[in-house]
């Protein structure tokens, strides 16, 4: 604050309380409130981390400011008289406030320039809701930075773990790590991905039955239980092990080796906005349908208001898609 000085030293108490109107530096009401709090200059100087001698002289110069005698000395002690229990009752309030203000701005700048990692799989990259999510963030967080990076979900959650990704979109449900939360974003419908040249690629739609004879590409990880989970326990309800032709950790992988004729494989329906050359997608019949979510995961004791600033958009887009899933019509 800048320096001005009030004249006469006789004032009251009430000219204290217009202490907004007070020009001294906050450093100054640190000092008096240290003071006051100890009752003794020596303690309250080793608290600030000064020696007693500047702290005397700052004092001195804070009731010249002011006009006011703040204190009642004597040999072995300073108490406050009631000028300076009024005075400290504003001190403490401008310092709350104060430092208020300057956490408040520094999470203003952090978050203005806060830097967001996120790890996803190529199924849940494409998906609409995610990537409304994405570009909604981005429209309402113009300068925060969005580090993208695409995985499979066993290496995206090893990351979160380590700590070098924030969050990940996962096909996988959560898995059972205790440092590890998730949050529901959307779900998708799978369907069959089939090489064009093979008969089902004439077929409307397919069925479980349909794929008891047929070379499976399985897309399946450790330690996430996901599609090709899924598709398993699915044939061992209706009675049958699928033939595996293959296995592979990638989606992207599988659909490749099925759009080379190496089997089918099982997919999320937003995968047909790749429009891959040398497949084609079929839906599964009412009774063989199966559903796969996208999944937020994140680590629970993270405190990054960029990141719960992200899951609140989420969670948002989330419920408002649930209420529309089940509307009628």
């Amino acid at each position: 604050m800048a320096a001005a000085r009030h004249a006469g030293r006789g004032a009251g108490p009430s000219q204290c309380t217009g202490i907004l109107e007070a020009a001294m530096e906050l450093r100054h009401l640190r000092y008096f409130v240290a003071v006051a709090e100890e009752q003794h200059v020596t303690r309250a100087a080793r608290r600030l981390g000064m020696q007693q001698p500047p702290l005397t002289m700052q004092i001195q110069l804070l009731e010249q400011e002011l006009g006011v005698q703040l204190f009642t000395r004597s040999p072995r002690r300073i108490e406050l008289n009631d000028a300076g229990r009024v005075f400290l009752d504003d001190a403490r309030k401008l310092l709350a406030a104060a430092d208020a203000a300057v956490q408040r701005v520094r999470r203003h700048d952090q978050a203005a320039h806060a830097v967001l990692r996120i790890g996803l799989t190529t199924s849940s990259a494409i998906h609409g809701r995610t990537r409304s999510l994405l570009n909604g963030f981005r429209t309402e967080r113009p300068h925060a930075s969005l580090h993208l990076e695409e995985g499979a979900a066993i290496d995206l959650l090893n990351s979160l773990q380590r700590g070098t990704l924030d969050i990940a979109f996962i096909r996988a449900g959560t898995p059972a790590v205790e440092s590890v939360d998730g949050q529901w974003l959307a779900e998708d419908e799978l369907v069959v991905a089939v090489p064009i040249s093979h008969p089902y690629a004439q077929a409307s739609q397919l069925g479980l039955a349909d794929l008891k004879s047929e070379s499976i590409i399985l897309y399946r990880q450790e330690r996430c239980a996901g599609i090709g989970d899924m598709l398993l326990a699915s044939c061992a309800r209706a009675g049958f092990q699928p033939r595996i032709a293959g296995e592979t950790r990638r989606l992207m992988s599988a659909v490749n080796m099925a759009a080379a004729g190496v089997g089918m494989t099982i997919v999320p329906k937003s995968m047909e906005a790749l429009r891959m050359e040398g497949i084609v997608y079929r839906p599964m019949q009412a009774g063989s349908a199966m559903t796969a979510p996208v999944n937020m995961v994140f680590r629970r004791n993270d405190t990054s208001d960029v990141l719960h600033e992200f899951l609140s958009m989420g969670r948002g887009l989330a419920a408002a898609g649930s209420v529309a899933r089940q509307a009628p019509g």
